[in-house]
């Protein structure tokens, strides 16, 4: 019994040492352009400047145990073309549209990286990249690997 426990918390022990991992690459060369350790229920934030309305807009993403991605918010201050309407709850706070309550799980998130949107990449709230540390119009992939 005792060395079935221990086998147990072994193989436990190297789950959950090798973790998950944030990656971005680049979406057509597959160069990885960042990586970085997350964990089940981190929150991702994708933010950049809308190119018609150019106020903020932001999508958060909740990480899940088993590597996908699953939106929790989206905030932006003009509601128009393009903004979904069919699901969610959404609310005016400070000026800002926010809205939750999405049932929305995604493998990756996919966009096309600009200096001039100001794209920027956020965990937790703590920006982890800014503009001009991923390539200027480039495809770039955001995903979630297992390590």
């Amino acid at each position: 019994m005792v060395r079935l426990l221990l086998l147990l918390f072994l193989a436990v022990s190297t789950v959950s040492a090798e973790g998950l991992v944030l990656e971005i690459r680049h979406a057509r060369s597959h160069e990885v352009h960042f990586h970085a350790p997350v964990e089940p229920d981190d929150e991702i934030t994708l933010a950049w400047i809308h190119s018609v309305e150019l106020t903020p807009w932001m999508e958060t993403y909740q990480v899940q145990i088993d590597g996908t991605l699953v939106l929790t918010q989206t905030r932006f201050f003009s509601y128009g073309a393009g903004v979904p309407h069919q699901s969610g709850n959404c609310s005016v706070n400070g000026g800002q549209v926010v809205c939750t309550g999405f049932d929305l799980q995604l493998d990756f998130l996919q966009w096309i990286h600009s200096f001039d949107a100001e794209y920027h990449v956020l965990l937790n709230q703590r920006i982890l990249l800014d503009r001009d540390d991923l390539p200027h119009h480039e495809p770039l992939r955001l995903s979630i690997q297992s390590r």
